[in-house]
């Protein structure tokens, strides 16, 4: 792809002393999440308004800015980390890159803009049980109960954390009293 070998030449030119200036995110069509979430999820820092500031008074002797240097290896990680959030949380095929990232030489920074596809979420639109019918009345009688239950949401994403509720929900009434 283009935009990966665009991202890789950019990494190509960073070093061990390059500091990450920003991280940004660009969506491309739906945006779930905002940027202080996703930030969560990586592992790559920024600075933050008072280490912005800092920078500007670094000359004054009580005054030391926090250095977040940056490394490709964890950037890497990242894609990896938000592809795994975005598959956690109902989207099966998100496109996570940074082609778009600024490198500044001059001042040895890197702005990583990481662009994100979510693409389609899973979601359930139905669900329907066949064959109940010829199970003994008592068994029957219990998979009514937990059918009714059972709060399977429909038009939703279906995330991770749904279905854990969902598996939480079939052990409760598995061991119920009939």
């Amino acid at each position: 792809m283009a935009g990966e070998s665009g991202a890789q030449s950019l990494l190509s030119q960073t070093n061990s002393a390059t500091k990450v200036e920003r991280i940004s995110f660009k969506y491309v069509g739906v945006r779930t999440f905002d940027d202080a979430r996703l930030r969560s999820v990586i592992a790559t820092r920024q600075p933050g308004t008072i280490q912005r500031l800092k920078q500007h008074f670094e000359f004054l002797p009580f005054v030391h800015p926090v250095v977040y240097p940056f490394d490709p290896v964890e950037l890497q990680r990242d894609v990896v980390r938000l592809r795994r959030f975005f598959r956690r949380n109902g989207f099966l095929n998100p496109s996570i890159d940074y082609p778009a990232s600024q490198f500044d030489a001059d001042r040895n920074e890197i702005h990583v803009i990481f662009s994100v596809r979510e693409g389609a979420p899973l979601a359930v639109d139905s669900f329907s049980v066949t064959g109940v019918g010829s199970l003994p009345s008592d068994i029957l009688e219990r998979f009514d109960r937990f059918r009714s239950h059972l709060k399977l949401f429909t038009s939703g994403r279906y995330t991770d954390f749904e279905k854990l509720r969902i598996d939480v929900d079939c052990c409760a009434h598995q061991y119920s009293s009939p």
